[in-house]
């Protein structure tokens, strides 16, 4: 998942900041990408697993900017939303549109800009422009919302907050952000949650501090690097020593991560000189990089997916389980896909792998392919408390 929302209107200067940051996660990842694989499972430790054939399905031509998807509760469906069209659309496994929701007006319950949705219980939390979230029931039906900018009178402590990370727990909202005081100074970059019932009211865990440019110019054009596992959260930092770090529990930091993608690759050059863009783009687009970070309940497991470009062309993908309570590795799983760019939807019993087109400019970037498949085993899986 790459990129973000789009602004309703001409955005203030910190606005522009985080716009400008949603596009240019989405505009490097360009390229359709090869035939599906035919096997689930190549595994980096343990013995290999036999999967089943995945046959791929055309995806019924819909939204062109999408960025995550949600599966429903009972995982028959998966609902997307496409700030471009202004539209949320739910699919079924066999890439066929089941319903189009679009409600352009200024009621409280209606939406213009529908951008991110996750799946929270038996119901959908979708961020609607830069500072809006609405609550959707199982039929999607808008049933609440609530906004990220409040007055005094609202909110004594805090009147604005700006996210450009976000994950949906259980009962809580985690993200990577600024926050604006109500007397108009802004942080920097920090993580937060609120909780759904009083979203006034942040925790703050700290600010993020990067350990070198190369971190900071990835974390302006990675997506995803944010998950949450019920109400535990995850951040991937892609330091010099790639790492997965808990929020709000100071120096925790998961000792397992893969070694083939534990090293970061030397980006520092394509840094440096004109600080041409298609230079380090390019860059990137040849590294072999963890991606972005998963979850689909509590005590996980968490699922970190990682990009391996192919020199004949195409991406090989692999999921990385992580048993947070264990702090273990569990057996690496490839995604049936060599696509240049995906999107990808865990479930508790279901996967789906969307193929992306080629980015023929920005906003536009169909979905071409999807494939379901049987969720693995997660045998040995400690979900107790830690």
């Amino acid at each position: 998942m790459r990129g973000r929302m789009v602004p309703l209107e001409v955005p203030r200067p910190r606005d522009r900041i985080r716009v400008a940051r949603w596009w240019r996660r989405a505009a490097w990842l360009t390229g359709a990408g090869g035939l599906a694989a035919l096997v689930l499972g190549a595994l980096a430790c343990g013995p290999a697993r036999s999967a089943p054939r995945v046959v791929p399905h055309p995806v019924e031509r819909g939204p062109i900017w999408v960025f995550q998807a949600a599966w429903d509760w009972a995982e028959k469906h998966l609902l997307l939303a496409d700030p471009v069209s202004g539209a949320i659309y739910q699919y079924d496994r066999k890439g066929r549109i089941v319903r189009r929701l679009q409600k352009h007006g200024d009621g409280p319950l209606e939406f213009s800009r529908p951008a991110i949705a996750f799946r929270v219980g038996k119901r959908y939390l979708v961020a609607d422009d830069l500072y809006r979230w609405l609550w959707l029931d199982r039929t999607l039906r808008a049933r609440a919302a609530f906004g990220l900018r409040w007055d005094a009178e609202e909110n004594p402590e805090y009147g604005e907050l700006a996210e450009s990370e976000m994950a949906a727990g259980t009962t809580r909202f985690f993200g990577i952000g600024r926050i604006r005081t109500q007397g108009n100074e802004w942080s920097g970059l920090e993580a937060f949650a609120l909780d759904y019932e009083n979203p006034r009211g942040i925790e703050r865990f700290g600010p993020l501090d990067f350990e070198d440019a190369v971190e900071e110019r990835l974390f302006d054009l990675l997506a995803s690097r944010l998950a949450a596992c019920g109400d535990e959260a995850f951040l991937l930092r892609l330091t010099p020593e790639a790492r997965v770090e808990q929020l709000g529990r100071a120096g925790r930091r998961l000792e397992s991560f893969p070694e083939e993608f534990r090293h970061r690759p030397a980006l520092a050059s394509a840094l440096q000189g004109s600080g041409d863009r298609e230079q380090w783009d390019a860059a990137v687009r040849r590294a072999r990089l963890p991606d972005s970070l998963y979850c689909v309940g509590k005590g996980g497991p968490l699922l970190l997916l990682a990009r391996a470009p192919r020199k004949e062309g195409g991406v090989d993908w692999y999921v990385y389980p992580i048993d947070i309570r264990a702090d273990r590795l569990l057996p690496r799983i490839e995604l049936p896909t060599k696509a240049s760019d995906i999107l990808f939807a865990p479930g508790r019993t279901v996967w789906a792998v969307f193929d992306k087109a080629e980015t023929t400019a920005f906003g536009n970037q169909p979905l071409t392919k999807l494939r379901v498949f049987p969720a693995p085993s997660f045998a040995g899986l400690e979900r107790g408390k830690p």
